[in-house]
């Protein structure tokens, strides 16, 4: 009756732990490997938003610049100038929903002292163009 080898009475106790390690083993390399690619997609979406969209999104401060923002985001969509991956309005509302939930993540790994919490022109804009391209 050795500690290797599977015995009359069932598996040795070297033969669980070995199990238990390797299910141990196998859950933290899935933890850490959703963590890398969620931090991966997530860098690689904040970085499509701040450069595929040719609109100065910074300059919203009120509601006259805003309608100028939707305007050129509108004529962005039409012309083919921007990349625009949620083209129809159920996929375009249903990543709105899930970019308003994300968006302060945005602003924090970009270095933005926004608080998404504070309802703004600028914030608005920023939704409208995130969820064009938000997958």
């Amino acid at each position: 009756m050795g500690f290797d080898n599977q015995t009359s009475q069932g598996p040795s106790f070297k033969s669980n732990a070995s199990f238990l390690c390797e299910a141990f083993l196998v859950a933290a390399l899935r933890a850490i490997s959703t963590r890398i690619f969620s931090s991966i997609r997530r860098s690689v979406r904040d970085k499509a938003l701040s450069f595929t969209m040719n609109i100065d999104e910074t300059s919203i401060y009120d509601r006259s610049s805003f309608i100028v923002f939707v305007d050129k985001l509108r004529e962005q969509l039409i012309t083919g100038d921007a990349t625009f991956i949620n083209v129809d309005l159920v996929d375009f509302l249903d990543a709105l929903n899930r970019y308003a939930e994300d968006i302060q993540g945005y602003y924090d790994n970009t270095g933005q002292l926004v608080n998404a919490d504070v309802p703004s022109w600028k914030v608005f804009a920023d939704l409208l163009k995130g969820a064009s391209m938000y997958e």
